[in-house]
Formats: structure tokens, sequence, C-alpha cells
């Protein structure tokens, strides 16, 4: 059962994570809102999850807001001479209880997934594993990525996400450390790897009496959209000039009325997954591809025959911008 506590605890955890000055916005805040996503769809009844969805929306947006807003106050009010100083002390004040969690908080058998991370160490060498239940800390079998994202030593970073290739079904632990050993470790949580539902045979229904034929209801007019002047290159260009997240957000959200028309040579197909798919696309696929060099993916309905390698032209509609995996996607119309 989901609780109040739950959503406060996602917001205090956004909220220290962008304590860090290097926290990068576009990393954390979707993966905060995917968690926070899990917990409304546990909630009862559409009318309750989109009031959820809304105060939790408007609340990180709040979040962020204030954030630059202190940010932006401090440096105005700092001396030229006392920056190494200031510096120093944000460093101090940047510190926070070290966090994890997991996206999906349940992923699928063979499903990438991605670990969300606060309050790291600042080491470079800092890295996560992943481990059975009950191993030791050096037992985690090449499953483990520097906190700058694979197993070369990279950028440090304090808050930021590591992305895993998937697992096997069960239960593992994942665990954060400090530097480049075993024993310093910071925290630790722990998550579940469904396996994949086998579908149960439907029972024979017993034969029942033809009913009488109903006149077939008169088909709901489609709502025509109309095409777009702007090219995938224009969007991506205004979406670099916005800097909060809340912002990039309600932009995209001001084209889901256009369509967009585009060719896209398929580079990798992957099945859609997603809450609330029509019958259209529920069991079709997704699209992965590039256009000028941005990348792109478009749902294409379960009737469609496409394969990698082909060139397919595209009229769709924009649904969101993942920055985690920087790539638009689209729904064919």
């Amino acid at each position: 059962m989901v609780s109040e506590q739950d959503f406060i605890s996602a917001f205090q955890a956004y909220h220290d994570a962008l304590q860090d000055p290097s926290a990068q916005i576009d990393s954390i805040r979707p993966l905060v809102n995917d968690h926070v996503e899990q917990l409304i769809s546990k909630l009862p009844g559409a009318v309750v999850q989109n009031a959820a969805r809304q105060r939790a929306m408007t609340e990180l947006d709040r979040i962020e807001e204030m954030t630059k807003k202190k940010a932006e106050e401090v440096a105005e009010k700092m001396p030229a001479a006392e920056a190494d100083n200031w510096e120093d002390s944000q460093e101090e004040q940047a510190v926070s209880p070290p966090m994890l969690f997991v996206e999906p908080e349940s992923p699928e058998v063979g499903s990438h997934f991605s670990v969300g991370f606060s309050g790291s160490s600042g080491d470079n060498h800092a890295w996560i594993g992943v481990f059975s239940p009950g191993s030791g800390n050096g037992e985690h079998q090449g499953r483990w990525n520097y906190v700058g994202g694979s197993q070369n030593p990279g950028e440090s970073k304090v808050a930021g996400a590591v992305t895993f290739d998937g697992l096997a079904a069960g239960e593992y632990d994942i665990r954060l450390f400090g530097d480049n050993g075993h024993d310093r470790l910071m925290t630790s949580t722990s998550m579940i790897v469904s396996p994949l539902a086998s579908p149960e045979p439907e029972p024979e229904p017993e034969p029942e009496p033809e009913p009488e034929p109903e006149p077939e209801p008169e088909p709901e007019p489609e709502i025509e959209l109309e095409t777009t002047d702007m090219s995938i290159a224009d969007v991506a260009e205004h979406l670099d000039t916005l800097k909060l997240f809340g912002e990039k957000r309600r932009f995209v959200e001001s084209l889901s009325g256009d369509a967009f028309d585009f060719n896209l040579k398929i580079e990798k197909m992957e099945h859609t997954i997603g809450i609330g798919l029509s019958n259209d696309f529920r069991g079709g696929y997704t699209c992965i591809g590039t256009v000028d060099g941005i990348g792109v993916g478009v749902r294409i309905p379960n009737t469609m025959e496409v394969a990698v390698g082909n060139e397919i032209f595209v009229e769709a509609k924009l649904l969101e911008y993942r920055s985690v995996v920087k790539r638009f996607e689209f729904e064919h119309l």
C-alpha cells in the first residue's frame, strides 16, 4: 500500500540530490519522475492517480525552481575574493546521506535497469555493484560500474544514475562503495527481478445462444493533427536553451498536438512497453534510429511489418523526450 510518506521520501531524495553543485538535473529528474509514477500506479482509480500526479509534478517543479533561485542568490552575494572559501563551504553543505533507488522498481528478466544515487563520496573511483543476497563485497561477478557509468574511471559524481544490463529472475542487493575497494560500503538497497509471466491457457467457453445483432456504433471522428513546420533538430535546439526540467516538459507537451514527418533508418527494435497502451500498439515494436544526428524512437502499430536496416517514412506525434537516453519518443499516426 502506498502512503503519503512514500511520496515525501521521493521529494526529499530529489531535494538532497540537487544540493550537490555538480548535480545533473536532466539525469536525476527523469529517474525521480519514473519512481513517482511507479508510486502513483499503485493508487486506486484514474481520478486519484491524476490528482496525485499533478500534485507531485508541481512539488518537484517547486523544489527545482527553489534550488535554482537559492543558488542564484548565493552567487550574487558571494564576494569575488572569497570564491575559494565559498566553494569549500558549498561542498560541506552539499553532504547528504547516501541513497540508492532502482528504476524500474522491479525490472523484468533481461531488461536494462538504472540505479539512481545521491550522497556519494565524490571519488571518481566510487562504484555500484549488483550482488546475490548474502554474498561478499568482492563477489559481484562482473556486475559493477563506476559512478561515471562504465568500468573505466570517469567523471566524479555525487549524484546521478548508472545503467546495468538485464539479469535473471531473483532477488539482488545493490551496493554503493565510496572508493576503489570493498570496505567503504556507503549504502545498499535490494530489488527483485520479476520472471516473465507465462500466459495461462484460457478455458474453452461454453456455447451460448447467439445474441441478436446490435447496430454498430458509429466510430468517433479521429482528431487530425496539423503537420508542424518545426523539424526534430529545431525542437532539440530549443530544448537545449531551457534550463529547468519543468520548462522542458511543458515545451514538449505544447507540441503534442502537432504531427512530424521524417525519414528514419531503423538501427534497433525494442518491444513497446508502458502503461495505458492502446490495442493498436500493445505487443508491437519501437523502432530506434537517428534523424539529423538526434536519437529518435517511434512506436509503430502491431500490424506494421518492418526490420532493422529498413528506411521508413514516418508521420508521428511527439510523446516525450527521454533525457536519460537522449532520445525523442514518437507514436506513429
